[in-house]
């Protein structure tokens, strides 16, 4: 269950930029590999359990399992960014069919996976470190008198992970976000998203969330029925049970509507529950879902409070001091760095490092795709 292999239609013939292009992406995504990896050990355990299954590097399937993903995930951003505003673009009940329909249930796990780590990625320069200190987007959300004027979140909501602005830069690709979460200072952050406002309001969030219709129809009821094939859909010669067993375990009292991206379940997806092998994971199968704690962040609900109202009242300060004329870096009871009476900052166009155009033809086979794949909408 996979996307149709029939590239006929493709180009053979490679520039000297496109093979470059496809090893700088290798490169990357062996970046993002072994920090999902560390950032996933670190929550194996969610504070309940320190068993030896959890110790030691992870197997050579396992970074295959986790590079696949992230190769997933850039062509989803190919397939389905948006290339300029007013685009025809695919709606979410067409990127299941056309998208999530030909993977397994806990592949698109795996993909929701790589969401997760890379919004939280994106936000906080080391998301394990869970303060205000290390910060990529939400650093420039938070200071930036411009921003403030639009009101652009800089605290993310445990219950409302959804941002359409992150989910914008997210649909650049893993060259573009390579850049910005290994950028070390607010100035190189700042030049690679501000002052552009980007969004994307179709993207991976909305395309994950839009399953199957309901039936009310639990996992273990399916039996040898249709829903079968999702215990049983592993090829011959597999290279092993994990992800799978681990998703039965996680979904059994899920049905069609949920079987993938579940809100109460976005720790398990720090993990990357369902990226190891059997042998990491055996000791989770022995629990049930619901036996682990609900874990959000390390702030309790009234910090939660505190920080939003301190965020709405940033926006506010910040949009007095537009008004003023200052532009720039800010902060509570420091105008220090404020920039007065310049130029209102010209909006820049941020586009993917393989952008849509025509220069090379790696672009013109990835049009072409997405053509033919929407060909019968």
């Amino acid at each position: 269950m996979h996307l149709s292999n029939d590239f006929d239609h493709l180009s053979t013939h490679w520039t000297l930029p496109d093979t470059l292009a496809i090893g700088n992406l290798y490169t990357q995504i062996q970046f993002f590999v072994a920090d999902f990896a560390s950032c996933g050990f670190a929550k194996q355990g969610f504070g309940t359990i320190n068993a030896p299954s959890y110790l030691g590097p992870f197997s050579s399937t396992e970074r295959r399992r986790i590079e696949r993903a992230f190769y997933r995930f850039e062509l989803y951003c190919n397939l389905f960014r948006e290339r300029k505003y007013g685009d025809d673009r695919f709606s979410p009940e067409e990127q299941r069919d056309i998208f999530f329909a030909s993977y397994t249930p806990w592949e698109n796990e795996q993909l929701a996976c790589i969401h997760d780590y890379l919004f939280d990625r994106l936000s906080i320069r080391a998301f394990r470190v869970m303060t205000l200190t290390e910060i990529a987007f939400n650093d420039v959300a938070e200071h930036d008198i411009y921003w403030g004027e639009w009101y652009i979140p800089y605290f993310d909501d445990w219950d409302s992970p959804e941002n359409f602005h992150k989910e914008g830069y997210l649909s650049l690709g893993l060259s573009y976000l390579h850049k910005i979460v290994t950028a070390e200072t607010y100035e190189q952050r700042y030049d690679l998203i501000s002052p552009v406002l980007r969004s994307n309001d179709n993207f991976l969030y909305e395309g994950l969330q839009t399953q199957g219709e309901d039936d009310g129809q639990p996992l273990p009821e399916y039996g040898n029925d249709a829903g079968q094939i999702y215990v049983d859909a592993l090829l011959p010669g597999s290279e092993d049970f994990g992800p799978v067993r681990a998703w039965q375990w996680a979904h059994a009292d899920s049905s069609r509507e949920r079987y993938y991206f579940r809100d109460d379940q976005r720790v398990l997806r720090q993990s990357g529950y369902v990226m190891w092998d059997m042998s990491r994971i055996s000791d989770w199968i022995e629990l049930r879902w619901d036996s682990y704690p609900q874990l959000r962040s390390q702030i309790d609900d009234g910090e939660d409070e505190r920080l939003r109202k301190a965020m709405q009242k940033s926006w506010s300060e910040r949009s007095k001091v537009l008004q003023r004329g200052g532009r720039g870096w800010w902060a509570p009871g420091d105008e220090s760095k404020v920039q007065w009476r310049v130029q209102v900052p010209i909006v820049k166009k941020v586009e993917a490092d393989r952008s849509w155009t025509k220069k090379d033809q790696w672009i013109n086979d990835m049009v072409a795709w997405r053509n033919k794949l929407g060909a019968g909408r």
